[in-house]
């Protein structure tokens, strides 16, 4: 699994808003995100289709959850 730049920004973005929410609302935020990529390694093709070979996969977390937008590399 490779992440951009951008989705790398992106999670420590996250992580650091949810640090001010809560102590253990990092780590949860951590395996919700950690268990569902990994479902997409054995799913890849899991997500909705939406263009140019990118899916988007819905991570669920409290009340609403994340967006995760991939693609599929050969």
């Amino acid at each position: 699994m490779i992440f951009t730049h951008l989705a790398q920004t992106d999670l420590r973005r996250l992580y650091e808003f949810l640090r001010q929410r809560g102590p253990d609302a990092v780590g949860r935020a951590k395996n919700a995100i950690v268990e569902a990529i990994g479902l997409l390694e054995a799913h890849q093709k899991a997500g909705r289709l939406i263009e140019n070979d990118f899916r988007d996969w819905a991570i669920r977390f409290g009340k609403g959850g994340y967006l995760a937008r991939y693609s599929v590399l050969i």
